[in-house]
């Protein structure tokens, strides 16, 4: 006879650390603008390292912003996620609640 027991689990994201992160990338990016647009347009070096500072910071926005859509699609479907889905996103905190087994014992 097999022994098995069912657990139930409880995971909440943290929307105000994801929204938090995309506006401090977004003010910096916007503030890098700003600078870029004070610059001499005759200093190409200058020019040209605010650019790059622009793209690389552009692209962390992007890479965080799909990360925080594919955890959010993860958690909606949790029933059709695999562990790989599972372990794939958990680069983010959550807060997990407790589990209980069925026969109400916290593990």
């Amino acid at each position: 006879m097999a022994n098995t027991e069912r657990y139930e689990t409880v995971i909440r994201l943290n929307t105000e650390q994801a929204k938090g992160e995309i506006e401090k990338l977004t003010k910096k990016i916007e503030g890098l603008r700003k600078k870029r647009s004070l610059i001499d347009p005759l200093d190409v070096e200058a020019l040209q390292k605010i650019n790059k500072e622009i793209k690389k910071e552009e692209a962390n926005l992007t890479a965080v912003e799909g990360k925080y859509q594919r955890i959010e699609r993860t958690i909606k479907n949790m029933s059709a996620a695999g562990p790989k889905d599972l372990r794939d996103n958990s680069f983010i905190p959550l807060n997990i609640i407790p589990v209980k087994n069925l026969r109400g014992v916290n593990i």
